[in-house]
């Protein structure tokens, strides 16, 4: 494979994943504005997992790519990512508190209210789940007084209904993917350079997608005896953001990772695993339209969500042909992720 067929894969994965991470801001976007806090919080929870299991994936393929301890070795690959669903990541039941606008007869007239109120919500289908709006209950039970003609009369709620909410975006999808660029430099007394990115898109009527990562990875046999095995400490940040035409944001993953990497090459062969622990926050910016005595309210709602993984054991191969370097791996974390990768790796001199 010559490094033109390399770059065009690299650039057809870069653009099928920009797809989707533009879909899912888009879809957020238009669906929240009709829930609110805990709600949404439910409804995105299966995609901060999958974002954290998937961008903090494929991090290392071995502890050192190139061939000399000190030089200007170059690489240069894609790497795909993938976090399997469970049957629990396509629905959510929840019971939380918040306030519902009920219209009360006053006298001849009727008064729009925003009162406390219970949700109930059973099986309703989060982002992966199926496109029928999900449905709540909503019980208010509320005792308050109401000035009418200055006369203060009191007023007893007790009553119990059903609204429809939002439905699913990609019902039967069975994994998360996700890709991205990957490239390195090194290693200088020990140290390589990872960069991970997207080309940033415009998308229209929503704003710029963009990608971008990097990571340092240090080398710690270099001050131990002679091991049959090569050992290095890595840490990545990682950030996907979407902002809107006003270059505000909509969705922004965060992460960051720190591991401890061990590799033993065998022939063409380089079996590698590590320890890692990690942090994935997903930020989820929009606006709650509703109304209070019949006027349009806009609430800002600004959601901070942390994916499940903190810790992760990784096991995989890297297969070299040449310059050529396909790989795989496996993530066993709480949440189960999958990598595989192909590379071109440029020797340089030796400094």
């Amino acid at each position: 494979m010559n490094c033109t067929m390399c770059l065009r894969l690299v650039g057809f994965c870069a653009m099928t994943s920009m797809m989707t991470v533009s879909s899912v801001a888009q879809d957020l976007g238009e669906r929240l504005r009709n829930v609110g806090n805990s709600y949404a919080g439910a409804y995105v929870e299966p995609l901060v997992d999958g974002l954290g299991a998937d961008l903090n994936s494929g991090l290392f393929q071995s502890v050192h790519f190139g061939r000399a301890e000190s030089g200007l070795d170059v690489y240069l690959g894609v790497r795909a990512m993938a976090m399997p669903l469970g049957a629990g990541d396509d629905s959510f039941s929840l019971t939380y508190r918040g306030t519902a606008a009920l219209d009360v007869r006053i006298g001849p007239s009727i008064r729009r209210l925003r009162l406390p109120a219970t949700y109930t919500v059973e099986d309703a289908p989060t982002f992966f789940g199926a496109e029928d709006p999900g449905v709540t209950t909503v019980h208010v039970r509320h005792d308050t007084t109401i000035s009418y003609l200055g006369v203060i009369l009191p007023v007893s709620i007790d009553t119990t209904f059903q609204r429809e909410t939002i439905g699913g975006v990609t019902e039967g999808l069975n994994a998360l993917p996700f890709a991205a660029i990957q490239g390195g430099i090194g290693t200088l007394f020990g140290t390589s350079l990872i960069v991970r990115w997207l080309p940033t898109m415009e998308v229209e009527d929503l704003g710029d997608v963009g990608y971008f990562g990097f990571g340092l990875r240090h080398q710690l046999d270099r001050y131990l005896p002679p091991l049959p095995i090569r050992l290095a400490v890595q840490g990545v940040w990682q950030r996907a953001r979407v902002t809107d035409p006003a270059d505000d944001e909509v969705l922004t993953a965060t992460t960051f990772g720190a591991n401890i990497e061990a590799s033993r090459r065998v022939g063409p062969l380089t079996l590698f695993g590590g320890i890692q622990t990690e942090e994935a926050r997903l930020r989820v910016q929009y606006d709650l339209e509703t109304d209070i005595e019949d006027e349009d309210v806009v609430f800002p709602i600004d959601l901070d969500l942390r994916a499940q993984n903190r810790m992760r054991l990784v096991l995989g191969a890297d297969l070299e042909a040449g310059p050529v370097h396909l790989y795989g791996d496996v993530n066993l974390g709480s949440r189960t992720s999958f990598s595989v990768g192909l590379g071109l790796v440029f020797n340089g001199p030796s400094l």
